[in-house]
């Protein structure tokens, strides 16, 4: 084997190794099994529901905290974060807010770590289901940056089965004063037909 052969040979095999390592980077924990698990009650307040021709592409399960600040008379929300689950419990990302609110009103936001993809959205719509816990809610799409197409074609977000996350009951005594409120939820995310 020449020299000149032999380097054809090795560039072939890392081209080979390229498009393989790339191909593997739009595999990801969501598969359309976790579609198959989306449940949206019917009968909810017709807020709480995108404009005809969205369709649910998945449902994630968040475990986290929603985080407060005093203003000097109120709790106000500052941030979430929480850990994003797929349908086999396994952690596909991460909830949280953008530090400043994007050029279309929108902050809070989603990402998936497996394909690297991220949503964020602005509320729309919310109702207080349970007087225990936050408010389930609708959001739209404002921006996204995604290179599989996950979150990229998400139109809307949906917040519902909500437990816990509220701030004290009583107002704060310091103004900066911080509260973390435990809360889990279901996100369901659309996409337009």
């Amino acid at each position: 084997m020449t020299s000149s052969s032999a380097l054809v040979s090795l560039l072939s095999l890392l081209a080979a190794l390229m498009i393989s390592v790339a191909q593997g980077a739009c595999t990801t924990l969501l598969t359309t099994e976790d579609a198959q698990y989306v449940f949206v009650p019917k009968g909810l307040d017709p807020g709480l529901y995108p404009p005809q021709g969205n369709v649910p592409i998945a449902q994630l399960f968040a475990v986290g905290a929603q985080h407060y600040t005093a203003n000097g008379t109120a709790w106000v929300l500052t941030n979430a974060t929480a850990d994003l689950f797929n349908s086999r419990f396994e952690k596909v990302g991460v909830h949280f807010y953008l530090p400043q609110v994007d050029p279309m009103g929108g902050q809070p936001s989603w990402k998936t770590t497996s394909p690297p993809s991220l949503v964020t959205a602005k509320r729309l719509f919310t109702v207080q289901v349970h007087t225990n816990s936050i408010a389930w809610a609708l959001l739209k799409a404002t921006s996204s940056e995604d290179s599989c197409g996950l979150f990229g074609d998400v139109t809307y977000v949906q917040r519902l089965f909500t437990l816990n996350g509220l701030p004290p009951s009583t107002a704060p005594t310091k103004i900066n004063a911080t509260f973390s409120s435990s809360y889990t939820s279901f996100y369901v995310f659309y996409k337009q037909l």
